[in-house]
């Protein structure tokens, strides 16, 4: 695709964020919900898409504080729940994001930061100092399917993520998969106290049970709720009672 077709895709106005909800399974507890991108327009869109043509015209950065900004702006009337916000790590790393941040939080106190692994990171020294950074401003941190990108889970967990997100490749038939079943538990007991895992890809009752038997404390998926705009959601979740 050439360019100029690239950036006619991209229209900034277009986007806004959707929210879909995160649940505490052991107590039917709704932790918070994640802001995924959507168009105003289309009906379907691919994110990923979105961001790898924003990254050709060198623009995904500027994307990214867009929608960490939208994704502020309409979530204001939930602040008691927490806001779990996609974020690269190349825009954390660049040198002028805490002043950026200052400027554009919103006044929300549970912000969480998911760090996608979609980047490989150059410099852990620098985001490590920009997380500290952030943390003295009351922000949390999630890693966005750990284990599927660049990084070795090791450079993750000495970061300190409050959460820890993991893929739905890790339910995929995971009913039927005693293997998978191991891993995730064993991801479990290793993470212990340190972080909170949050299972990504719940769609059906059956493996919700299965998570919760595994000792999972957080969950999200179509089961659990779909992803909504703002003035959509519902705050119950009757597929756990």
């Amino acid at each position: 695709m050439k360019l100029q077709s690239i950036r006619q895709s991209i229209n900034f106005c277009d986007l806004t964020c959707w929210y879909q909800p995160i649940y505490d399974v052991k107590s039917d507890i709704l932790l918070g919900y994640e802001a995924l991108m959507r168009d105003k327009k289309r009906i379907t869109l691919d994110p990923m898409e979105v961001f790898q043509n924003a990254q050709l015209l060198g623009e995904h950065n500027i994307l990214d504080k867009h929608l960490i900004i939208k994704a502020q702006q309409l979530f204001g009337k939930l602040k008691e729940y927490s806001l779990f916000i996609n974020i690269l790590p190349s825009t954390l790393l660049q040198r002028d994001f805490i002043s950026w941040w200052d400027k554009h939080s919103e006044n929300i106190p549970n912000i969480v930061l998911e760090l996608s692994e979609t980047e490989r990171i150059d410099d852990w020294q620098l985001l490590k100092s920009t997380l500290e950074q952030l943390r003295a401003r009351n922000v949390k941190f999630a890693v966005d399917d750990m284990g599927m990108g660049y990084t070795s889970p090791q450079y993750w967990i000495e970061l300190e993520p409050e959460y820890i997100k993991l893929d739905k490749y890790y339910l995929l038939n995971a009913v039927n998969d005693k293997k998978k079943q191991r891993i995730i538990e064993s991801l479990i007991r290793m993470v212990g106290d340190s972080a909170q895992i949050i299972i990504e890809g719940i769609e059906d009752a059956e493996t919700l049970e299965l998570v919760k038997g595994l000792g999972a404390c957080y969950a999200q998926g179509y089961l659990l709720g779909m992803p909504s705009p703002i003035n959509k959601i519902d705050n119950s979740l009757s597929v756990l009672l």
